[in-house]
């Protein structure tokens, strides 16, 4: 995951960054005495295992072409198409996961679904994006005479806007592209090398310098599973990371919608533009959002109560590599404020699960990390969202006054001291 997602929608601009990268900061290795230690790498997938000298002639290769075509025109000519995709990434910062819904309908209507954070909606000319978190406002797009794909419609006002899956360009591409459906931010020139059956199923297997893909379609010639192995481009000099991608899919074709595609704005307003609803991040000076939280115990902390204690906030998610990495640094600080007028607490955001599976989730994390500082549970996501936080991790000071004093974005190695020097300088303020 990212260590912040610079606009709302970039939660939707790439799962790809969102899951795939952690960006180059969040992978710099670990160093000892100036040199770079080892990384875990991910496990190999043998991805070309089953592909001897036949599979890869160019014999094969050309018949394999000719059936990558005819996926694409299955995908194009379906009058309905829904698919539910898993994205699972295995990688330094352990496994995370990501959902997608798609469905295609007719006379161009589409829905995407990314774990239920973002819905985007192709419907009568237009392209909806909502993200639930946002009450007031979402942003809508209107489809260009010449544009019939509504994520390049996105890009139009959201430049880079894109989904880690193939199914875009399947559908709306009039020719078969490698590149364009199986590239998904992974690979610059992929090549395909590999072309075997095994009873109803096909398997293609691509690559490129830095990544190679297995792609598995079912008798119905829709795409069921996908893996792909791949080294991240531009890490630091002296770093090797190898990291894994799962994707399960489970398409359906139908010729007739049963449940026609709807957007529903939910009484909020149409905004045309990225700045107009992208939330603002608190910055230094700003009084701090007030909040009423409750730990894993139940037990429950409010921003009122704490009123000329200095408190810090750090926002975060099981799923995410960058807060697991700064988890720690938290915990050394409240470790060193214990006998300070300084309260420390973890806010759990932006989680899948909710309800009792939601804090079982977020207990076992806890109690298999052994932190002892508290972790606040932001149920609805409603306190990260009056903070103003579209990513996370993102920490925050706030002095005895209530007035927020530091604000930091993402991890960095440094964080730990960086927080004491904020707290001590809040403490050393009037409140």
């Amino acid at each position: 995951m990212r260590p912040i997602r610079p606009s709302t929608v970039t939660i939707a601009a790439a799962a790809a960054s969102l899951l795939l990268f952690s960006g180059s900061a969040a992978l710099a290795a670990p160093q000892q005495g100036g040199v770079p230690m080892p990384m875990p790498t991910a496990p190999d997938l043998e991805l070309d295992k089953g592909f001897d000298e036949a599979s890869r002639s160019p014999e094969r290769l050309e018949a394999a072409e000719k059936r990558l075509a005819q996926m694409a025109k299955a995908y194009r000519e379906a009058e309905t198409l829904a698919d539910s995709v898993s994205i699972e990434m295995n990688g330094p910062m352990g496994v995370q996961k990501q959902n997608v819904g798609v469905a295609f309908g007719p006379k161009g209507a589409a829905r995407f679904d990314l774990d239920g954070q973002v819905e985007i909606v192709a419907i009568d000319g237009k392209v909806n994006l909502l993200q639930p978190s946002v009450k007031d406002k979402y942003l809508q797009v209107a489809m260009p005479a010449e544009v019939e794909n509504p994520i390049a419609a996105m890009a139009t006002v959201v430049p880079g806007f894109s989904l880690p899956i193939p199914h875009v360009a399947l559908r709306y591409d009039e020719a078969f592209d490698l590149g364009s459906v199986f590239g998904m931010g992974l690979m610059q020139s992929p090549r395909l090398v590999g072309y075997r059956t095994e009873g109803d199923r096909e398997f293609f297997l691509i690559e490129d310098d830095l990544a190679a893909l297995l792609v598995e379609t079912a008798r119905n010639g829709l795409i069921e599973n996908m893996k792909a192995s791949f080294t991240p481009p531009g890490l630091p000099p002296g770093v090797e990371i190898s990291m894994n991608l799962l994707f399960a899919l489970d398409p359906s074709v139908a010729a007739s919608s049963a449940a026609p595609i709807a957007f529903d704005a939910g009484g909020r307003t149409a905004v045309t533009s990225i700045e107009e609803l992208e939330p603002q991040p608190v910055k230094v000076g700003d009084a701090a959002p007030g909040f009423d939280l409750k730990d894993l115990s139940g037990a429950s902390f409010s921003l009122a109560s704490m009123k000329g204690e200095v408190v810090v906030l750090d926002f975060w998610a099981t799923w995410c590599g960058p807060c697991r990495r700064g988890l720690p640094k938290i915990q050394e600080l409240a470790d060193w404020a214990k006998d300070k007028p300084v309260k420390v607490f973890a806010v759990n955001v932006m989680e899948q699960p909710q309800g009792a599976a939601r804090l079982d989730l977020v207990r076992e994390f806890w109690t298999k990390e052994k932190f002892t500082f508290p972790t606040l549970i932001d149920a609805d996501d409603s306190v990260v969202a009056e903070y103003g936080f579209t990513g996370i991790p993102a920490t925050v000071v706030i002095g005895p006054d209530g007035v927020i004093s530091a604000v930091h974005l993402g991890f960095s190695p440094d964080l730990g001291d960086t927080l004491r020097k904020d707290v001590e300088s809040a403490m050393s303020s009037k409140g």
